[in-house]
């Protein structure tokens, strides 16, 4: 019985914890981790877009020829 109560009152005060670490380290303030982060990422984002071109579209739609497709890129951003 000791141990359930026990457990129940560690749980508790264990999940007010840990949503209050994750409430100071999600704020964006100056000086925090998450916002020296934000400012100079650790990881540089890239995204790679690549576009198709029908170059048979009349064809395709009219016929139901087999499409003939060009890639277009990458358009890196």
């Amino acid at each position: 019985m000791v141990l359930i109560v026990l457990g129940a009152v560690i749980a508790v005060f264990f999940a007010g914890w840990v949503k209050s670490f994750i409430h100071s380290e999600i704020v964006l303030r100056n000086g925090s981790h998450t916002f020296e982060w934000w400012r100079r990422p650790p990881v540089t984002p890239v995204m790679s877009i690549y576009i198709y071109n029908v170059t048979n579209a009349d064809e395709f739609l009219n016929d139901g020829v087999k499409p003939v497709l060009q890639e277009l890129g990458p358009f890196v951003y």
